[in-house]
């Protein structure tokens, strides 16, 4: 009888060459995985380069820093774009109004607790001090004294170093007075 020979069989049952079909899906697979990649890396660039747009954007508006500003400003805006709306004093933080009330003829007056956003003891104990001023005589006066900020985390006020080398500091708040 004679002897056949036997060779490796390539063909599955549906006479098909399935290791040349598999390598095939694998190629696809792989090429569409590869260009999933790239366009991940792509995007990642992109958002990138769009955060750092924003960041660089964000540096340019910090023209400064300030002691007083409206609580309805966002962290680190010192001042309205444009029109810039009437608020009431409490939005910039703790104040006191001291004042003589008389017009005084002769010798010095000293000045008393008008007003305020916090009780003149509860202001006191926070300066550290008293709220007494001396006048000159011969005038009335109303004063209107805005507390530095130290407790927002605001990246628009000064920090406390910054206060240490104050001479002048800067205050977006305009206080109108009418008698």
């Amino acid at each position: 009888m004679p002897t056949k020979k036997l060779g490796l069989n390539l063909l599955g049952a549906t006479r098909r060459d399935d290791s040349k079909l598999h390598a095939e899906a694998t190629r696809a697979a792989q090429a569409a995985w590869d260009r999933a990649e790239a366009a991940n890396e792509r995007n990642d660039r992109e958002a990138d380069e769009r955060w750092e747009k924003i960041q660089k954007r964000e540096e340019r508006k910090q023209e400064g820093y300030i002691f007083a500003k409206s609580c309805t400003l966002p962290d680190g805006v010192t001042d309205h774009r444009g029109f810039v709306p009437v608020e009431s004093l409490k939005q910039y933080g703790t104040y006191a109004v001291l004042g003589s009330g008389i017009r005084m003829a002769a010798g010095a007056a000293a000045l008393e607790w008008v007003g305020g956003s916090v009780s003149a003891s509860a202001l006191t104990a926070r300066l550290g001090g008293t709220l007494a001023a001396v006048l000159p005589r011969g005038l009335a006066i109303t004063v209107a004294a805005l507390m530095p900020n130290t407790t927002s985390p605001d990246s628009a006020f000064y920090s406390s170093a910054q206060y240490a080398d104050l001479t002048k500091g800067n205050t977006r708040a305009r206080v109108t007075l009418r008698h």
